[in-house]
């Protein structure tokens, strides 16, 4: 009945997003955490606004258009606002039905298997989740997305360490500069506010 397909619905927009594909946005929209609107703005995924919501103006932005980059108090309000994004928005209305899939088959919501979904977050589209791949897989994130939330202090280097508060700016913004030498700075990301948590990939 009614009250049925309102819960399957709930369900659709309640999950989580794969870790590889979070940070492979954030390191985009956020130039690698060096751009203008997550240096004063807190805005980590390049989120639109418009009207009277606080926002920063793009400087290449074309004649007739009005929006603006949304700005946030704190950076996990901006994850917040990303991951209600992607769960509510019709936009994103596949990548929330992909998700289903996945679980309904029992397998892990992986970053690279959920990308093709996203074309409608970019007026680059195509090229868009060419560079979401490419991201992804050059800094070899897949991993991420079989990690589990762990209580115990980093003890090797493949552990994936979140760092800082939410006012934490400058640690934030470099989202995944470490990925390389096996550990990942997030800061913040997945709205953590303790300082020292530790996520390990699970076995």
């Amino acid at each position: 009945g009614a009250d049925a397909a309102r819960t399957a619905l709930l369900l659709r927009r309640a999950d989580g997003v794969p870790p590889s594909l979070a940070l492979a946005q954030a390191a985009i929209e956020s130039g690698w955490g060096t751009s203008r609107f997550i240096l004063e703005g807190n805005a980590v995924f390049g989120q639109w606004a418009w009207g009277a919501e606080e926002g920063l103006v793009p400087l290449g932005r074309e004649i007739g258009k009005t929006h603006k980059i949304k700005s946030f108090q704190l950076l996990t309000d901006s994850v917040r606002a990303y991951l209600h994004n992607l769960n509510t928005h019709n936009a994103y209305k596949e990548f929330r039905e992909r998700r289903q899939m996945l679980r309904a088959e029992g397998k892990q919501l992986a970053g690279m298997t959920l990308v093709p979904t996203l074309g409608a977050y970019s007026e680059l589209k195509g090229q868009y989740l060419d560079m979401l791949r490419s991201v992804i897989t050059s800094n070899e994130l897949q991993p991420l997305d079989g990690a589990r939330l762990h209580d115990a202090p980093v003890q090797t280097g493949t552990d994936v360490v979140l760092l800082g508060g939410p006012d934490d700016a400058q640690r934030a913004g470099r989202i995944a500069a470490l990925a390389g030498k096996g550990v990942t700075t997030l800061a913040g990301l997945l709205g953590l506010q303790e300082t020292g948590a530790v996520i390990r990939r699970a076995e």
